[in-house]
């Protein structure tokens, strides 16, 4: 059996006739059966839920076929078995059950794996647990194996160890089992006697095992008895050996296999960053003017105004406002008169502002304090506003910032035709603003669990609509919609999820409805239609209800409900393409920050990186930089390049100079959404540690394309950021390629992006879509195989360009090392989480006690040290397996392998640091470590003709050290200065020292610390 299926874990019926095993080839994993020699292959099951299949095992009798299923959302393995003639595809019983109710916590799951029988059929064997199917931060015993009587049905447990006792195997004499079991932070074999009891070990270490990670192919590789019961054949080291079972000595059984192995269409495209004006890739919140010929709306953290003339195009935004605050979410007034928004800072709060919509006279505050606001809107009447309020402080000492929020709908009279304190409405958990219908004396409000009427007298809300739809992969059920909207006259509801737009009809209208509503989205209903195929970012009603608005990106669309038509299923044909569907496309350009002058940076030794170090070429000792602008002009010997006229020469002798880190997977989880935060703490803690340029694989939400731009315009100080936008999930239900095509168009063509990250999206067959499409569309898509090694081959296999995360199986052999030599496909291991181990972050927080570091508590918020370090889960250093991993990267990068270097952003900026000495940890020279951590990381996100060396025509982003880091990684840290895309910062602080002298401004955590140590030492 060979080609692109993924085909695995064979094993002979008892007869030898045949193999069951477990395969992809119809798109989903199932069970299969073929004849010994891999012929007459023949289906058994049929599943097509994303589910997998780990560890055939054939009844002792060879009529029935125990395997393990692995269902994501419930996280949980149990036990089935099938007919081996594979009679109606479904399972004879379901061995185990890994719920006891429907409504049971996962963390109480029952998970059953790996299937032994006894050679006479009386008893079997398997691996039991209790708790998640898959968890990274665990404590052992895990596992413990069962016994189970075929005949009676009783169970007991029968081997149990601290280090956890799995995979079961009986000799054929039925006399001994042997099992495995981690023993001092590697696996052991062990073999007990059925007869005696004696138990004892019998090799140790071998291969490590998987019960940190997704064991899709068993917590160990099948091991077997010789017929005579004499030897045990497994595998560990690449190789089978063969294990005397009385002496314990090891011999290795030769082989020779030869593979060829279909692959995909990788596709690594040179990607660029935009030369022209910063053009904003999103335009927030727009809200249509009662009239229809204009449109506010909030981009780059400031409100503009843009007419839609008689031809159906936007004119070139304005700024309603010349204010220096930061402004979001304007929405107009019932006259189309005035504009009401909110602007907020960490430092100074927020307040909700009211201008005209002409942009004329001043804004006027409406609030009487500070504190923070989001969604205003006018009440019908235009006499008062109604908003959203939290506690600043709460808001701002968030270490995530999602809805729902802890929020007061509160109404603020207007002046001079209102007046008086703000009035509270209703307080809960709110995911949006105040909506309102014709009905009087009543609005709507979507809480967490769904939209509710709330009468303005203060009666009791009831909850009148419950949308939900596809949820992710690890989730239970179905998952509340992202955003519901009901229409003014009350008879629909605008739902999103999955960044798509669904139109529901409400029967009889909100009002009349003598119960709620409940409605599933992307399920067949006669009172559901799709409204959109690549996407929706935000929407809202218009003209009273008879149009419907929506954006992408920074287009505007809007579509007559009486064109709508009726069909839960994708329409036909793009958003862009559609008959009676309108699209404008809105332009806010600022210009690109680029500083102007030239610079030398000279004496230093410059570690260009022009080749690889490791071979020794590619360092200039006592050399120039040259630096014009924000690109470097030249590199070279001292007075061996041009240096422009009147260019600053700056004296690093005795420095050494390296290209800007560059972090290929960081997550910025704790910025600021919908309401952004221009002084955002992360991008500039990650580029005071010498990180000038970042990728995000898969934002958490699509704010970062925003941030993405403000950096560019010099409107914020931190790293580069790119970003793959939110990653394509199983949610995203793809099943045809043009289903792909459009998602992956929201990058492409809404938020100008080509680095794309496939997350799970579905089984083997639409992760294919998704490789197809992203090579016709020329995207450079990553992966992540989360602790599943399956998926992380097959995604390899496919053509996808990129590997997140750690191989869970350690050591990995030859093989794998080829596999991603020879394909080209990035690995970026990100050791200071998820690696089969405990996390490599922990090492380094208790190891190197970083939470009094001056500087790191200068750019890092308190209680986000607090919230990391303060109770940390330690461990014995064997128990940590991250510099396994890091071994196995450095094997793959001396292959000619492409390894990166990502933190994914646990602790910006410090955190890469720590990612870098993990990998010297597992054997990497400083020079290798250097490499992954530039040109690796440039290459793998697209970028190496821009950025990753110190080459003459690449961006001016570099690092400028004490120390020299190719005899130690750890002088990384000894950073001066950073300079990225041409201007120069004071590694400690942050202030600019070339071609502006800017002190970087205090923030509001060093302000607050300072403050509660004052105090502190008061006492």
């Amino acid at each position: 059996m060979c080609g692109l299926p993924f085909d695995s874990q064979p094993v002979y019926s008892p007869d030898g006739k045949d193999l069951a095993f477990i395969s992809d080839r119809d798109g989903n994993e199932n069970l299969w059966v073929a004849q010994a020699d891999g012929s007459d292959p023949r289906q058994i099951s049929k599943l097509e839920d994303n589910s997998e299949f780990v560890s055939p095992e054939w009844a002792s009798d060879g009529r029935s076929i125990y395997v393990t299923h692995y269902k994501p959302d419930v996280n949980a393995f149990s036990l089935w078995r099938y007919s081996a003639d594979g009679a109606n595809h479904e399972p004879l019983e379901e061995v185990t059950h890994p719920k006891q109710t429907s409504s049971s916590p996962k963390e109480f799951n029952d998970n059953a794996m790996g299937a032994a029988v006894s050679p006479d059929g009386r008893y079997l064997y398997y691996e039991d647990k209790t708790g998640l199917g898959y968890d990274d931060d665990v404590d052992f015993p895990l596992w413990h194996i069962v016994r189970r009587d075929l005949k009676t049905g009783a169970e007991q447990p029968f081997i149990a160890a601290q280090g956890s006792a799995f995979r079961p195997r009986v000799s054929p004499d039925g006399k001994l089992l042997v099992y495995a079991e981690r023993y001092q932070g590697k696996t052991e074999l062990r073999v007990r006697n059925l007869e005696t009891d004696a138990d004892r070990m019998l090799a140790y270490p071998v291969q490590r095992d998987d019960q940190e990670g997704l064991a899709t192919r068993d917590l160990m590789p099948r091991y077997a008895f010789t017929p005579d019961s004499k030897s045990l054949l497994t595998n560990f080291g690449g190789k089978i050996v063969r294990i005397d079972v009385t002496s314990g000595r090891q011999s290795d059984v030769p082989f020779v296999a030869h593979v060829k192995l279909p692959v995909g269409p990788y596709m690594r495209p040179e990607l660029k960053q935009e030369p022209r004006p910063v053009r904003a890739r999103l335009m927030q919140t727009p809200s249509q003017s009662p009239d229809g010929k204009r449109l506010v709306f909030s981009a780059l953290a400031k409100v503009y105004v843009a007419t839609i003339g008689a031809d159906g195009k936007a004119g070139v935004p304005v700024r309603l406002t010349s204010g220096m605050l930061p402004e979001f979410e304007p929405a107009w007034s019932p006259d189309g008169k005035w504009i009401v928004y909110v602007t907020w800072t960490p430092e100074s709060g927020g307040e909700v502002w009211r201008a005209r919509g002409d942009g004329s006279g001043k804004s006027q505050k409406i609030t009487d304090h500070e504190d923070y606001y989001a969604y205003p809107v006018f009440a019908p009447d235009g006499k008062s506003v109604f908003v959203l309020r939290a506690v600043e402080y709460d808001q701002v000492h968030k270490a995530a910032d999602f809805p729902p929020y802890q929020a007061s709908l509160i109404e603020i009279p207007l002046q001079p035709t209102g007046g008086g304190a703000a009035k509270v409405i209703a307080s809960g958990l709110l995911r949006s603003g105040a909506q309102f219908t014709g009905e009087a004396g009543v609005l709507y409000l979507n809480f967490a669990d769904g939209l509710y009427r709330v009468p303005l007298d203060g009666g009791k809300p009831r909850r009148v609509l419950h949308i939900v739809g596809p949820a992710y992969y690890f989730m239970e059920g179905r998952a509340p919609a992202d955003g519901v909207k009901i229409s003014p006259d009350g008879q629909w509801a605008l739902a999103q999820i999955t960044q798509q737009l669904y139109l529901i009809r409400i029967p009889g209208g909100v009002a009349n409805a003598s119960k709620e509503l409940e409605a599933e989205l992307a399920k067949a209903s006669p009172l559901e239609t799709r409204l959109t195929s690549v996407g929706a970012d935000f929407f809202d009603w218009a003209e009273g209800g008879k149009t419907i608005t929506w954006t992408l990106g920074s287009t505007f669309f809007r579509e007559k409900l009486a064109d709508v038509g009726g069909s839960y299923q994708p329409p036909p044909g793009t958003d862009l393409e559609r008959a009676g569907v309108e699209h404008i496309s809105v332009t806010v350009e600022v210009p690109r920050d680029v500083p102007h002058g030239a610079i030398v940076l000279r004496g230093a030794t410059a570690i260009t990186m022009q080749r690889n170090p490791a071979g020794g070429d590619g360092v200039i000792a006592d050399a120039d930089v040259v630096v014009v602008d924000n690109h470097i002009a030249a590199v070279g010997k001292r007075g061996s390049v041009p240096v422009p006229p009147g260019a600053k020469i700056l004296d690093e002798a005795g420095k050494f100079i390296v290209p800007g880190f560059i972090d290929v997977h960081i997550h910025w989880g704790s910025i600021r959404r919908g309401i952004l935060d221009p002084e955002c703490w992360e991008f500039q803690a990650a580029l005071a540690y010498g990180i000038t340029a970042t990728l995000d694989p898969s934002s958490l939400s699509i704010d970062l394309f925003a941030y993405q731009d403000m950096l560019n315009a010099g409107m914020m100080t931190g790293s580069r950021v790119f970003t793959t936008g939110p990653a394509l999930f199983s949610f995203n239900h793809i099943e045809t390629e043009e289903e792909a095509l459009d998602d992956i168009r929201r990058n492409s063509d809404f938020y100008r992006t080509h680095n794309l990250k496939e997350y799970r999206t579905g089984n083997r067959g639409q992760r294919e879509l998704v490789a197809e499409a992203s090579r016709t569309l020329g995207m450079l898509t990553t992966t992540e195989g989360a602790m599943n090694m399956k998926l992380d081959m097959t995604q390899i296999q496919d053509g996808f360009s990129g590997n997140e995360h750690a191989y869970s199986a350690v050591p990995i052999a030859d093989d794998i090392v080829q596999l991603f030599a020879k394909t080209g496909v990035s690995y970026t291991p990100t050791l200071q989480i998820s690696n089969g181990g405990m996390w490599g972050q922990d090492y380094f927080f208790s190891h190197e006690s970083p939470y009094f570091d001056s500087k790191l508590r200068r750019f890092v918020p308190h209680f986000v040290l607090a919230k990391k370090m303060e109770r940390l889960h330690w461990g014995l250093p064997q128990e940590f397996s991250f510099p396994l991993i890091a071994a196995g990267a450095a094997r793959i990068q001396r292959q000619g392998g492409l390894v990166a270097v990502g933190s994914h952003g646990e602790l910006p900026g410090m955190g890469y640091q720590f990612e870098m000495q993990a990998l010297a940890m597992g054997g990497m020279t400083p020079q290798e470590v250097l490499w992954a951590a530039t040109m690796g990381s440039a290459k793998t996100i697209g970028r190496d003709s821009e950025l990753g060396s110190l080459t003459a025509g690449k961006y001016a982003d570099m690092v400028v050290l004490d120390k020299d880091p190719t005899r130690d990684i750890h002088n990384a840290l000894a950073i001066v200065s950073v300079m990225k895309n041409g201007r120069l910062y004071d590694g400690q602080t942050l202030n600019e020292v070339w071609p502006r002298q800017q002190v970087q401004p205090a923030t509001w955590w060093q302000r607050d610390e300072s403050v509660q140590t004052g105090a502190a030492g008061a006492r």
